[in-house]
Order: C-alpha cells, then sequence, then structure tokens
C-alpha cells in the first residue's frame, strides 16, 4: 500500500472519530436543551446523557490509542514515514478545532465540549514531536562523531 493511501485511511479514520464525537456532542445539547425547556423527564434525560457521555469517552481513548498504536507500528516499520503522520495528525486536530470553535459559535455550546476530544492526541502527538526531535538530534551527533 502506497503512503498515500495509508494518510487517507489515517486520515478517515480521524476524521470519522472526530465527527462521531463532534454529533454525540451536538446530540447531548439538544437533549439538554429539551430538558432545560421541561420537553424531557429528568431521569429520561439522565440516562440518555449518561450513554451518550460513555460514548464521548469511549471516542477519546479510540482517538489516543489509535495514534499510540499508529506511532509504534511506524516507529517499528517506517520511522520516515511516522513525521507525514504526525504532521497530518496536528493538521487534522487544527481543523477539528477550528470545526468545533464555528459550531460553538453557531450553537450555544461551549468550545471545550466541541474539542474536548482533541486533547489527548495532541499531547500525544506533541510527545512524538518531541521524540523525533531529540532521536534526530542524537542522530546527528553520532554520524557526526563516527565521521570526526
Amino acid at each position: 500500500m502506497n503512503n498515500n493511501r495509508l494518510i487517507g485511511l489515517f486520515v478517515s479514520f480521524l476524521v470519522i472519530l472526530n465527527g462521531l464525537f463532534i454529533g454525540l456532542e451536538l446530540y447531548k445539547e439538544a437533549i439538554r436543551n429539551q430538558w432545560a425547556s421541561n420537553q424531557l423527564k429528568a431521569n429520561v434525560a439522565y440516562m440518555e446523557l449518561n450513554t451518550l457521555n460513555n460514548w464521548t469517552v469511549y471516542i477519546e481513548f479510540a482517538l489516543s490509542i489509535y495514534i499510540i498504536t499508529v506511532a509504534v507500528w511506524l516507529m517499528i516499520k517506517n520511522q520516515g514515514f511516522l513525521k507525514k503522520i504526525l504532521i497530518v495528525s496536528a493538521l487534522t486536530q487544527v481543523v477539528f478545532l477550528i470545526v468545533g470553535w464555528l459550531l460553538a459559535l453557531y450553537i450555544d455550546t461551549a468550545v471545550f465540549n466541541l474539542t474536548q476530544q482533541l486533547l489527548g492526541p495532541s499531547f500525544i502527538v506533541g510527545v512524538l514531536v518531541v521524540y523525533q526531535i531529540i532521536r534526530h538530534t542524537w542522530l546527528n551527533a553520532r554520524t557526526y562523531q563516527k565521521v570526526n
């Protein structure tokens, strides 16, 4: 499988998970609004919100595990391709940060509710970028020592 297909597959899975998260958050907001306007009984709203909260936690966890798994696989198989995946992942996160921010402007909801799923993956990508910088610096220093 060529690199473009792998990147497309990687981004597709990120988009699906992020889209599901945002969709569930928007649905939770609709339930909260119905509950606030007394159109929904408290126990029904609570049960629905609790179930939706569980699903959003699962999606957050899945995003983090997915990025870790892909990164570890690339560290073993193709270290050079990891840089491209990190860039694509960071760009995807920026896009969903902007989408969450724009939706929060349009719909009366908190920005954090729509971008919360980006915290774990952003931290992981940040750690992997630091790893890449340290690794690259170490390899360059080692190569320099061999030459001299």
